[in-house]
């Protein structure tokens, strides 16, 4: 099916009430403007997503607080802290614009190029997320960056206290510019006409970076905690869907 109606695109920043918005038509035929919307998103969601931002206050969960006290080194050149991170999963929250948010962190053992793939085919989703019900592309866009930007619909049932969630996302891929090859991936609530509210907000992130001299990824993801369910049990649940994600991207690679 296609999207024959502009989508709103809300941006999340660092910065209490500094929120953008961008609109924009599939049928429009302006990459530049599209362009320009997804420069954007992929900007601010690497500012949120950099170890040194310093208006960011992550705070380690007591599994990841332990790990990185016994831990001097963080280098990769050190093969006990690289055997470490393809076991385990680094966890840290915070809060951004009142937004709950979960950043991971560990090894997958494929290159970024086959991540990337797997991350963004709809079919193999339940491969590695085994709370998804279900996920297809709606339609995607002509992108000047060499990535991928498509809109994508997901229904997936909630861990462990149940019920389903549906979203409606833009989601979009290019290789990372900087000294290390990869590739970023974000994802994104999108609203199918302007006066349209979004029922399940949603936001993810995750940097897939190549570790040197090996075939293997740093995997880091950022996602927004935004659930239909009580509060006091978001970082449980969000906690098991990051440790399942990680155990099942590991077992198929």
């Amino acid at each position: 099916s296609k999207m024959d109606n502009d989508i709103e695109v809300p941006l999340m920043t660092c910065e209490h009430n500094a929120g953008e918005c961008f609109a924009f038509n599939n049928h429009a035929g302006n990459e530049t403007y599209v362009q320009n919307v997804l420069d954007a998103l992929i900007r601010h969601s690497l500012e949120l997503l950099a170890d040194n931002n310093l208006s960011i206050k992550w705070q380690p969960d007591d599994t990841t607080q332990k790990i990185l006290q016994q831990n001097i080194s963080t280098s990769y050149e050190d093969v006990q802290w690289m055997q470490l991170l393809e076991e385990q999963v680094l966890k840290w929250t915070t809060q951004v614009n009142n937004t709950p948010m979960l950043k991971t962190r560990g090894i997958i053992n494929i290159t970024p190029n086959e991540l990337n793939n797997l991350l963004l085919d709809c079919e193999r989703v339940q491969e590695y997320n085994k709370c998804s019900l279900g996920k297809k592309d709606i339609c995607a866009f002509h992108t000047l960056c060499g990535g991928e930007a498509k809109i994508v619909e997901n229904v997936m049932q909630i861990p462990i206290v149940g019920g389903k969630v549906e979203t409606l996302s833009l989601t979009h891929s290019r290789p990372l510019v900087d000294d290390n090859a990869g590739f970023v991936i974000v994802s994104r609530s999108v609203k199918k006409e302007l006066n349209d509210t979004v029922g399940n907000p949603c936001f993810s992130i995750s940097s897939l970076r190549s570790i040197a001299g090996t075939e293997k990824t740093e995997l880091t993801t950022l996602t927004s905690i935004s659930l239909p369910i009580p509060k006091f049990l978001m970082h449980r649940v969000a906690f098991y869907g990051a440790d399942d994600f990680f155990c099942n991207l590991r077992k198929i690679t």
